[in-house]
């Protein structure tokens, strides 16, 4: 019985998976401390960022405190670019009709992110509850060539969300180890976002660095989202196997348009906007282990080796991009290195574990294209967190 039952819930899953996939949305950035391991984690439980992998790992409890307050910020490298490049256009150095071959490849190799992740960061992780108030933003520029003058597709979110979670430990009616353990966990959460989205905005436009906010002059959609994961991780001193399904009630949002308040700060809403599109956050399933290698010491403290599969039921993307594996291993006692692969590519990272503050920096190249190598765009990240 219990086995049809599971067999009936994955078909359902795939069918979300496939229903849902045209009208995705874009989820939320994973923490630093997660992406500098490749992404990998869904079975680990030592990580601040954890909080957004799995709610089982709240159960285990390895992580607790309050964090009171984080500052973060990412950025591509071709960022900086782009701004010159603007820079030189807004002061009439350069001009699309006297830009050198060279300058044109550069345009059409472009692909900018930047974004500011916290100041917002409140929340508790401990005793199986975990509660955060977050927030991040994000604007992307890629350029599309075409006939022409090429374009670009331009994307700017701004979210606020909230997470509650809880993690416990499962009776199980077998033995499975003197020290193993199963442990369980659900959140909910809520997501406010803002966005504005041109798929086809000008190269001009793009160029000047004022588009983000010359955007929500022009209106942008703001909506709301509620949903909910659920997890399992299997737990022993040197290994861990663990799955959750993310957004297992796929809610959509509820889109509506507003626009900048002439002369005060604050947002009105269009009455007579038109009807937007709802999109949904899919369902998806993750599956990962954790081996933790027995090492001890001043030098070398600890080592853990994660490999995870993400969103395994969906078929509609290579599953070279599904990949993720990670390495961390904790030196003197406090400094945290770490690298993995992410979607195909390498990733690098440090954290800094010290009373009160906790620091990180990660490396990593995000796939734009549907096969690794295909639009690569590396990217760098760092925070500052105050833990209590």
């Amino acid at each position: 019985m219990k086995s049809k039952i599971l067999i009936v819930f994955l078909i359902q899953l795939l069918t979300f998976s496939i229903g849902f996939g045209l009208t995705k949305e874009k989820k939320i950035t994973q923490s630093i401390d997660v992406i500098a391991t490749g992404g990998a984690g869904v079975a680990d439980a030592g990580r601040f960022g954890l909080i957004f992998m799995n709610p089982a790992a709240l159960g285990i409890n390895e992580m607790k405190g309050f964090s009171i307050l984080k500052v973060g910020a990412r950025a591509n490298i071709d960022s900086y670019d782009l701004a010159m490049l603007g820079l030189k256009i807004a002061n009439g150095e350069v001009s699309l009709e006297t830009m050198t071959s060279d300058q044109w490849q550069m345009i059409l190799d472009l692909r900018s992110t930047i974004g500011v992740t916290g100041p917002l960061m409140l929340g508790y992780m401990g005793s199986g509850l975990g509660l955060l108030l977050y927030d991040d933003i994000l604007t992307s520029v890629t350029v599309k060539p075409s006939p022409g003058i090429p374009y670009v597709d331009f994307e700017t979110y701004a979210d606020i969300g909230f997470i509650v979670g809880y993690g416990f430990e499962l009776p199980i009616p077998f033995f499975l180890g003197k020290f193993t353990r199963v442990y369980g966990g659900i959140n909910l959460k809520y997501l406010n976002r803002m966005k504005y989205v041109d798929p086809r905005m000008s190269l001009l436009e793009a160029l000047d660095m004022g588009a983000g906010i010359a955007a929500f002059q022009k209106g942008f959609l703001m909506g709301q989202n509620i949903s909910s994961d659920v997890g399992v991780i299997i737990n022993s001193p040197e290994f861990a196997f663990g799955f959750v399904v993310h957004d297992w009630f796929s809610t959509g949002f509820n889109w509506s348009e507003y626009v900048l308040k002439q002369g005060s700060f604050g947002f009105e809403k269009l009455t007579n906007s038109a009807v937007y599109e709802t999109t949904y956050f899919t369902p998806a399933l993750d599956v990962g282990i954790n081996w933790m290698l027995p090492i001890s010491g001043f030098l070398l403290s600890k080592m853990e080796i994660y490999f995870d599969v993400v969103n395994a039921l969906d078929f509609t993307e290579s599953y070279l991009l599904k990949f993720r594996l990670g390495i961390q291993a904790r030196l003197f006692q406090f400094l945290d290195v770490r690298a993995g692969l992410y979607k195909g590519y390498p990733t690098l990272g440090l954290g800094f574990d010290l009373p009160l503050i906790k620091i990180n920096a990660a490396y990593y190249v995000e796939e734009l294209g549907t096969l690794p190598g295909t639009i690569p765009q590396q990217n760098v990240m760092f925070d500052i967190q105050l833990m209590l």
